[in-house]
């Protein structure tokens, strides 16, 4: 699962409002929302060792840089507290970290807010207002030099001024914005953000200061070990587990490590790893409905600009059997096979609706389209001028689910005449030389949804210099929409607007979405409070071992 909540944003948790419509996707028997054993905080066992493990470490540990916005490393970064500021069930501040903020003009648009002033970085300092200002400097998009992921929001922001004291301060916007709880408190001090070279590179190699339960006390770059323990500055309840051990093991050494009892709970992606963790005896398998919804992302500026052409494109969008690449994946997980169509909601969820008319798959329609881009076939491949249609289909390496979908693509496209090149690159290198440098023509991974839909999600899309737009173009009807949409205060306006993004960006048939990952968990018997959940962040104080 790639891509961070800090540049995707498809709303799971909010409800429609009173007389608004509410519109469902497709009809399935869902996977729970939340499927891990609860138990209170009281009620969780003081100490322990929880061992974890993620794909890699990260290439950078700040999520806000392009090359650090990676989400399947939430898992190592959320108990340092990323994403804490948020109640882990709803989208209000959280008072362990904001005090109050609300809305206190409509002209700007103006909010106040205050700081628990007892939240401190772990070095012992307090944060403040000057924190969030710095954090807003760099990423509003006015320094080219800062390589952020996303500017979204930050860049609707006038200006952040301190009133009262450190902790005090308000937020005046250049337009509305309705999620400003996004932007409003930091979550890396003043020290990461000042200057675009400790943005950019102080964090390659070492984590950004914790403000959460959780410190990291060492790194073993050789084997790959991250070792987090209790922040002795942590200011809110106590977290009952004493460690947390954090391995990067990639997927032909985790499955096995989980089965020999060298880890307490694995994610699960493929059937041949499912096959193998089943094999513990003191282990049960969890499932509950994904946030991370695949796609194929299509390049117009590639190598040799082949997908230049929408024609091209929509020819590749009908020739992909997307119920076939869904079933591959998704049947050996026991899960639903439910097609996504939608760029913004997710299947099931409110304000669902098709923004695609009905994409099937379609080969001979898919070779009309071709035919009528001039690409004559020739034997058994398409030519033009005197050249071949010939495409890179990158994706990271190591990854078997990817692999397989990279060559179900292959040979729906080979079939149409499409010379398919798959090339995998080390996945530490995916995004920052590959994707940011436009060095494909089409690529496969998946991005995570948030709660806020229609605002972040138009990182992927819109503007072009975004760190997070790998299509090489971006339509000039997205922006008024995404002003519209930022403002909106009623959510049957935004869930309207956020469609009329969807489509837009459908007609582009760039990003062709496939289908939602569901979230499958070996987790060994003890576990307490952590597992698979498409609604609730884990509260790293409650997680715990059962003794």
């Amino acid at each position: 699962m790639l891509g961070a909540a800090t540049a995707l944003a498809a709303c799971t948790g909010d409800s429609p409002s009173p007389g608004s419509p509410t519109v469902q996707g497709p009809t399935v028997t869902p996977l729970p929302d939340v499927a891990w054993d609860r138990a209170d905080h009281a009620n969780v066992p003081d100490g322990g060792t929880l061992r974890l493990a993620v794909p890699r470490l990260p290439e950078n540990w700040n999520s806000h840089h392009r090359a650090g916005a990676v989400s399947e490393l939430d898992l190592l970064r959320a108990p340092l507290g990323l994403g804490a500021e948020i109640t882990a069930q709803g989208t209000d501040p959280h008072p362990d970290y904001i005090e109050s903020a609300q809305v206190t003009a409509e002209q700007p648009q103006t909010v106040s807010f205050r700081y628990n002033p007892a939240a401190i970085w772990e070095d012992g300092s307090p944060i403040t207002v000057a924190d969030l200002i710095s954090r807003w400097r760099a990423n509003n998009g006015s320094d080219p030099q800062f390589e952020v992921a996303s500017t979204v929001g930050w860049d609707q922001i006038h200006s952040i001024e301190q009133t009262d004291d450190e902790f005090t301060g308000q937020i005046v916007f250049t337009s509305p914005f309705a999620d400003w709880v996004t932007v409003l408190h930091p979550d890396v001090p003043a020290s990461v953000t000042s200057t675009p070279q400790t943005f950019n590179r102080a964090h390659a190699s070492t984590p950004t200061p914790s403000r959460g339960p959780f410190r990291v006390d060492s790194i073993d770059e050789a084997s790959g070990v991250v070792t987090m323990v209790r922040n002795e500055n942590w200011w809110g309840r106590a977290p009952r587990l004493e460690r947390i051990v954090v391995s990067a093991l990639d997927s032909s050494q985790a499955p096995q490590a989980f089965v020999s009892g060298h880890l307490d709970v694995l994610e699960v992606s493929t059937a041949q790893e499912l096959e193998l963790v089943r094999g513990r005896r003191d282990a049960t398998i969890r499932r509950a409905g994904g946030t991370s919804w695949t796609h194929l992302t299509m390049n117009v500026e590639g190598p040799e600009a082949r997908l230049a052409d929408p024609v091209v494109r929509e020819a590749i969008a009908r020739g992909i059997d997307r119920e076939a690449i869904a079933r591959a994946a998704l049947q050996p997980l026991g899960a639903p096979v439910v097609l996504m169509d939608n760029l913004v909601h997710l299947p099931g969820h409110d304000g669902y609706e098709d923004s695609f008319d009905s994409l099937t798959h379609d080969p001979e329609a898919a070779a009309s389209l071709l035919e009528e881009a001039g690409w004559r076939l020739e034997g058994q491949r398409r030519v033009r001028d005197g050249e071949a249609l010939a495409i890179v289909l990158v994706v990271p390496a190591q990854s078997p689910s990817l692999a397989q979908r990279a060559s179900l693509v292959q040979a729906d496209l080979s079939g149409l005449g499409f010379e398919v090149e798959v090339r995998e690159v080390p996945a530490e290198t995916f995004f920052a030389e590959h994707l940011a440098q436009g060095a494909f023509d089409v690529t496969t991974f998946a991005w995570a949804a948030t709660r806020f839909p229609g605002t972040s999600t138009a990182a992927i899309a819109y503007p072009l210099d975004s760190g997070q737009n790998f299509t090489g173009m971006a339509d000039e009807r997205i922006g008024p929409v995404l002003e519209e949409t930022a403002a909106a205060q009623e959510l049957s306006e935004r869930t309207r607007l956020a469609n009329e993004f969807s489509t837009i960006l459908a007609e582009t048939f760039t990003v062709i979405p496939l289908f939602v990952m569901p979230e499958v968990w070996a987790v060994r018997e003890g576990v307490l409070n952590l597992g698979p959940s498409t609604v609730e962040r884990m509260d790293w104080t409650a997680v715990g071992l059962r003794r």
